[in-house]
């Protein structure tokens, strides 16, 4: 027979049961009054850094609330020397900007004026999927209408599209490649048709005539072009 009373309770008594919610109700309490003094950047959006001083203080903490035999008082001070860490490294990066890319990193631009940065798309570790499926969320369908797009430092992504009158063809997002990934043809290959086409790695856009050959990449030296899609930006009433 399974003894649920073992599993659940052990040799817990109530006297435990009653000091456990006392140290959690302390930490608990002690943690939001020091997250108060982060102010709102530093709970909302989290830089690496941040993120690496909330999980410090969610291991001491923890281990305040179920340890018993850990003293209050070390837990309260370790929660207290890292928040304090936390002041001097934003007291620190407010006065060096050498130290704030340190510790904080910085921004990537991956698209500028519809093309791919694949220097930095790689340094991101991010997948064309990824960083195309952030477009889409932006109400891009093709990266001609995209005039920048930047990693900010706390991982999110700022898209910014160009007026519709400015939008040029580009390399197709819509639908998902990982759904259906548009034709491609390799340098040296003879084009069906005249018109725009896109090299599938940068979506540098270029026009060719038929029946010319796209070669080589100039911005990125890939060999694979898709014909470029003309969607322009839909404006919503």
């Amino acid at each position: 027979m399974i003894d649920l009373q073992e599993i659940f309770f052990g040799d817990t008594t109530l006297t435990i049961l009653v000091e456990i919610v006392f140290r959690t109700l302390v930490m608990y309490v002690y943690l939001l009054v020091l997250l108060r003094t982060l102010g709102a950047r530093g709970i909302g959006q989290l830089s690496p850094f941040e993120f690496a001083i909330i999980v410090a203080l969610g291991s001491a903490v923890g281990d305040a609330m179920f340890y018993l035999d850990i003293p209050l008082i070390e837990c309260l001070l370790v929660v207290t020397v890292v928040v304090l860490i936390q002041h001097v490294i934003v007291w620190a990066s407010n006065r060096s900007d050498q130290i704030e890319e340190i510790l904080e990193g910085k921004p990537y631009v991956l698209v500028e004026n519809g093309i791919l940065n694949t220097e930095n798309l790689y340094k991101t570790a991010l997948s064309h999927g990824e960083l195309f499926m952030e477009m889409r969320e932006a109400g891009a369908e093709q990266l001609g209408q995209v005039k920048y797009a930047y990693l900010e430092v706390n991982g999110h992504m700022s898209v910014f599209l160009l007026p519709e009158e400015t939008v040029r063809p580009g390399l197709p997002i819509v639908p998902p490649w990982e759904i259906k990934r548009p034709s491609e043809m390799s340098a040296g290959q003879p084009l069906p048709q005249d018109g725009d086409y896109a090299c599938s790695n940068c979506g540098n856009t270029q026009h060719f005539t038929k029946g010319t050959s796209p070669g080589i990449c100039s911005i990125c030296q890939k060999d694979k072009w898709m014909i470029a899609s003309i969607i322009k930006v839909k404006v919503q009433s």
